[in-house]
């Protein structure tokens, strides 16, 4: 073999026996695939041979054949007991990463002409994982994320320039979470038997369940253990709110030590208490979606499931709907090689940034979106569920707009929850969309997955996943082929309709007259449906049904976004809850003052709801066919809005000062401090509050300035293009159009 690692780990396998039927085959294909790769490793008299379309088909045909013999020999091998068989499965899954590593380069090799072909020696340079050198730059957190980021470009399979992210490398270790987040309680506790409660608080479980079992508290080492102990401290009753009660913790440790609540409270102090809950938030999200659903495998790599994921897109032409990810090592600025993978951005909308980069999402983002995002729907959920993706939600999906806000495609993100253990197709996940409720597919897509053997895709994910999800993967692939002919065989391919449980194939152009009522009934929970009531939930958060804004979560964003005009709605309603909240109707009548305060948050208010009202009608409007600039304008943040919100502001502040000041006056004459009366101090603080609020918002930020310009230049380049076409469909139509300039002297038109 040409590569030095393939070529001696070969040689070892050549001088191994093996009584499997399929040893033969399997070197047999090793050899043609060395005798294509040496003549291509030759140079002529102008170098080494470039990888024209015919050199490259031979090539990874041989490759194909290759990695499908080494897989049957795997397979038919699997229960021997010989240990001299296990030492060669071992070497020959080895090769097998190796060369799965070079197909996963040449899976991304698409030269459009001549001058972009690569030599084989150039692509397998490639195929080994890079190491970059970061220099002085160090890896940093990124946005309270759970993993140390470095922001990079790189050069992309095509040649293009990738932004994204370096992830170092992140075992999946809940109980290694679990006792980093006590060890930096630990610090913080305010007693030596504090320190110790935490340092021994897994210890300490496992020892009283073993006294006094619990069918519901496991008590061995593996993920559940820790699944079930944050389940038994999380807040309120559900597991989805991903935070842990301090006073459920307090009790949980009292019961395990022996202790009383306040003997456990006395001993670790509340910053103990407090650091430990907020330690746990993120590796309780995870364990949940990761253990309880997709069955990951303990110590396993998460950050490589992104890469797996790229793969399985790669296998089959869907590498548009995930964002390009690849194994990668760093070498820091003390010389140490890190490893990690590269990942890079999404394309698109954050949903939980509606507003950003000018773009929105409304109500008729998912009613207009285009044929080819109902295509990338539809691909996500079978690159998902091969995949076995448990996390798929709306919120983990950017969304591809155009100029008018339709949607022309999607682009999943975080897929690090990908490749367990999950397998049947009946068994029920929250997110992972079974085939019996995709309810469409493309044509192109069932068909190469039809023409995807379980071979093929377990020796691509070879050295990048573990080996039971890759025979969790292998067993999905043949669940959806069967799901696929099963549906053939029932419904008529002359329709169109969605019947589930079977499978609708569509042509491209055919996803835009699919049922999309059907698709997105909210009771069948497949990917359609999820990301209609995620994009449906950002435009409507100021319904009613939202009556516990948090001041907190709905700051000011984009205001020149309907995201962000919502986001300002939401904003006043939770200090309105606020200002409510510290009112002591047994005091006596609020002050003038204090009544000019609610006045001008519900002024403020009131203005962005009628934006978002007008926004609304002149959207509707204009679906009706009303191109006058006044509708076409009006469906945008203007920015007269924005000068009539600065207004508002400005009384909003003066209000909140002047009750903020007044109070803090009559605390001084008083000579009391601010803490001597709660009600006083709550409502000082809320209108400090406000007023810092609206300061903020006198100025017009960069980010909302390029909305403003992108709003108009939408509006124009709209009406531009809807004027021309009427113009141009009333020529057709022989209408007459009277005008009131003169006609220039040559014209040809005689009558």
């Amino acid at each position: 073999m040409p590569n030095n690692k393939i070529d001696e780990l070969y040689r070892e396998i050549k001088d191994k026996q093996s009584v499997s039927e399929s040893y033969a085959p399997f070197l047999a294909a090793m050899d043609a695939l060395n005798e294509e790769m040496t003549e291509l490793m030759k140079p002529d008299k102008d170098g080494w041979k470039l990888l024209d379309n015919e050199r490259f088909q031979s090539l990874t045909d041989k490759y194909r054949a290759s990695g499908l013999a080494l897989e049957a020999y795997l397979t038919q091998t699997e229960q021997s007991t010989d240990p001299n068989e296990a030492e060669l499965r071992e070497k020959v899954k080895k090769l097998g990463e190796l060369i799965a590593a070079d197909m996963a380069v040449m899976q991304q090799y698409r030269p459009k002409n001549e001058k972009e072909q690569k030599s084989l020696p150039t692509l397998l340079e490639e195929a080994r994982i890079p190491i970059l050198d970061q220099g002085s730059q160090l890896i940093k957190s990124v946005s309270g994320s759970q993993s140390d980021r470095l922001p990079m470009t790189i050069v992309g399979p095509n040649g293009e320039a990738l932004d994204g992210m370096f992830t170092k490398a992140k075992i999946y270790d809940p109980l290694g979470d679990i006792t980093g987040a006590a060890a930096s309680a630990a610090g913080k506790a305010a007693t030596e038997q504090g320190r110790e409660l935490f340092r021994n608080l897994m210890t300490a479980y496992k020892n009283y369940y073993t006294q006094n079992p619990d069918p519901n508290k496991p008590v061995s080492d593996d993920p559940n253990m820790v699944l079930r102990f944050l389940v038994g401290i999380a807040k309120d009753t559900g597991i989805l709110s991903y935070a842990a009660d301090t006073n459920k913790l307090v009790a949980e440790l009292a019961k395990i030590n022996g202790m009383t609540p306040q003997a456990v409270k006395t001993a670790c102090g509340k910053n103990a208490l407090k650091e430990f809950a907020s330690k746990v938030k993120d590796p309780y999200a995870d364990i949940y979606c990761k253990t309880f659903e997709a069955k990951m495998e303990n110590k396993t790599r998460l950050d490589r499931k992104n890469t797996g994921m790229s793969i399985v897109a790669g296998l089959l032409n869907l590498q548009r709907v995930v964002c390009h990810s690849q194994p990668m090592k760093l070498k820091g600025p003390d010389g140490k090689i890190v490893d990690g993978t590269f990942m890079a951005f999404a394309k698109g909308v954050d949903p939980m940034k509606p507003g950003s980069k000018g773009y929105f999402l409304n109500r008729d983002t998912m009613l207009n979106a285009d044929a080819r995002a109902l295509e990338d729907i539809s691909d996500l959920q079978v690159l998902d569920y091969l995949c076995g993706n448990t996390d798929r939600h709306g919120y983990n999906v950017f969304y591809v707009v155009d100029d008018d806000g339709k949607l022309i495609g999607v682009q999943g993100i975080d897929n690090d929850s990908s490749f367990g253990g999950i397998e049947m197709q009946k068994q029920r996940t929250r997110r992972m969309p079974m085939p019996s409720i995709m309810g469409v597919i493309s044509k192109k897509t069932a068909e190469r997955i039809m023409n995807l053997s379980p071979s093929e895709l377990a020796f691509s994910l070879r050295g990048i996943v573990d080996e039971p999800s890759i025979k969790a993967a292998c067993e999905r692939l043949k669940l959806l082929k069967t799901a696929i002919e099963v549906s053939r065989g029932h419904l008529d391919p002359n329709k169109k309709d969605i019947k589930y449980p079977y499978i609708r194939e569509l042509d491209s152009k055919d996803f835009r007259k699919a049922d999309l009522q059907k698709l997105t009934d909210p009771r069948i929970h497949n990917h359609f449906s999820e990301f209609k009531k995620v994009i449906g939930g950002i435009s409507g958060r100021a319904s009613a049904s939202n009556n516990d804004p948090d001041t907190e979560l709905v700051g000011s964003v984009n205001r020149a976004t309907e995201g962000g005009v919502i986001g300002q709605i939401l904003k006043m309603k939770a200090f309105s809850k606020k200002l409510s909240d510290c009112t002591s109707y047994w005091r006596g009548s609020s002050s003038q003052n204090y009544l000019d305060l609610e006045k001008a948050v519900k002024d403020y208010q009131t203005l962005q709801e009628k934006i978002n009202d007008r926004m609304k009608k002149m959207r509707e409007k204009a679906a009706e066919g009303d191109i006058s600039p006044e509708t076409l304008y009006g469906r945008y943040v203007t920015r007269f809005d924005m000068i009539e919100m600065k207004k508002s502001l400005e009384k909003l502040k003066t209000a909140a000062d002047t009750y903020a000041n007044g109070k803090l006056a009559y605390m001084e004459a008083k000579g009391k401090a601010l803490d001597d009366d709660k009600y006083i101090k709550y409502r000082i603080e809320a209108a400090q509050e406000i007023s810092r609020f609206a300061e903020e918002g006198l100025t017009i930020s960069a980010e909302e300035q390029e909305a403003l310009g992108s709003n108009s230049r939408r509006a124009t380049e709209q009406y531009v293009r809807q004027t021309n076409a009427k113009e141009k469909k009333e020529a057709e139509n022989g209408d007459l159009i009277i005008r009131n300039d003169s006609e220039p002297e040559n014209n040809l038109i005689r009558t």
